[in-house]
């Protein structure tokens, strides 16, 4: 096909800006153009695309905020969500400026649906969208939207297809301030009504599911302009190597499980660092902990632990025999292409969805909420990650198929598809 200049868009964690650096590898590869709008210090390797930056500052700080804080606690409190946005209304103005620079004479954009800024200058400026989620909130009967799950949701077809539009009107009332404000500053356009803007989160030309099919079957009720693409990971390509402190832990006994809260604050992490540590020590096992934004590998001791900071997945998940983890998307994807069982302990958002996926799955135990977090539970736990083989054998297989699989090629293609047809 024809070179297209795209523009993709995305804002968050690394989980959030990884699947988009995947894409636009296999784009680059396909001969188009790619602009991509993102934070500079999660861009990493994003080589031969343009970038327009969004500088917000280290991830992990967004992420210290009182309000991130107090939303952890209470997920659903509008004064904590009204105050985080406007907080970061500074980083969504530049959000905006930055799409209005990258879309000119751009062929299209593609963002996550959520991603409002991305999508109103997009309509703005006459460029189709093209919706990427890497956390799938389309709307179905068969579960409900991610953000709004529980470790056992499911309210029906009615109940959970409500769930979606409940979500996007809430979230529209809770950020139509701030984001009416920006309309007017950078787009010279007026307030959008709530119907206008529900109306604006659906507009695209197609949308792709950045999940691997063996993780999350494609619902029969998802409209035929979505497809699931499998994971957007990038190839293994230069691993960087363990430290020798670790290297050497690894080599003193057998694989041990992995920890990790991924960018999750976590509001008492030196609690549930000795927590963990107690939970492994009464149930014999060896542990590899993440410090990570959670902070969790601070003050981490004992003969059977060892503490690391950044680390090369791909050069330690071969190394161990499970996992757990706070069940991010972009964390499970890797933890499932190595083949591994693992555990979660959610405490936000789509967390929970993923965690349901993981005992549905039958890649490991049913999730340990974080809040409910306890020596003997965790424990309990990490006994019946570490001795049920088919966890294991499921992981095994499952693994198998999604390195079999390419994500980004995929996703890549029906873009084209969508962007030709339209």
């Amino acid at each position: 096909m024809f070179g297209l200049r795209l523009v993709l868009v995305t804002l968050g964690s690394r989980g959030d800006v990884d699947p988009f650096l995947a894409l636009a590898g296999a784009l680059i590869a396909r001969g188009h153009q790619v602009r991509l709008v993102t934070q500079p210090d999660l861009a990493a390797g994003a080589d031969g695309v343009e970038l327009y930056r969004i500088d917000l500052g280290p991830t992990g700080d967004l992420l210290d905020l009182p309000a991130a804080k107090r939303l952890l606690r209470r997920p659903f409190d509008p004064r904590a969500i009204r105050q985080l946005m406007d907080a970061l209304e500074p980083g969504f103005e530049m959000l905006y400026r930055a799409t209005v620079s990258a879309v000119a004479d751009a062929d299209a954009v593609v963002c996550h649906p959520m991603t409002f800024p991305a999508l109103d200058v997009a309509q703005h400026a006459g460029v189709p969208a093209v919706h990427l989620h890497h956390v799938p909130a389309i709307p179905t009967g068969r579960f409900p939207s991610p953000s709004a799950h529980r470790v056992s949701g499911n309210y029906g077809a009615i109940g959970n297809r409500l769930t979606y539009a409940v979500e996007r009107r809430l979230a529209w009332r809770l950020t139509a301030p701030v984001m009416n404000r920006l309309r007017d500053s950078v787009l010279r356009r007026p307030p959008l009504s709530a119907s206008a803007a529900l109306a604006l989160h659906q507009r695209r030309v197609g949308a792709v599911a950045a999940v691997s099919p063996r993780v999350l079957p494609r619902p029969a009720d998802w409209p035929d302009d979505v497809v699931v693409s499998g994971y957007l990971q990038t190839r293994p390509g230069t691993v960087s190597p363990l430290d020798p402190d670790t290297r050497r832990f690894l080599d003193s006994g057998p694989p041990p499980v992995f920890v990790t809260l991924g960018s999750t604050p976590v509001p008492d992490a030196a609690a549930v660092a000795r927590t963990v540590v107690a939970a492994a020590s009464l149930s014999g096992h060896r542990l590899v902990v993440q410090d990570g934004t959670a902070k969790l590998g601070r003050g981490v001791t004992g003969e059977n632990v060892h503490a690391v900071e950044a680390i090369d997945y791909a050069a330690l998940l071969p190394r161990v025999a499970a996992v757990v983890h706070h069940g991010g998307a972009g964390t499970l994807a890797q933890i499932l292409r190595h083949g591994l069982p693992s555990l979660a302990l959610p405490s936000f958002a789509d967390q929970f969805f993923w965690a349901h996926r993981i005992r549905s799955a039958g890649v490991g135990p049913r999730p340990l909420p974080l809040r409910r977090l306890t020596t003997t539970r965790l424990a309990g736990l990490l006994d019946e990650l570490m001795t049920t083989g088919r966890y294991a054998d499921r992981a095994a297989e499952i693994g198998t198929a999604i390195r079999r699989e390419d994500g980004p090629a995929a996703a890549a293609a029906a873009i084209e598809a969508f962007l030709v047809r339209r």
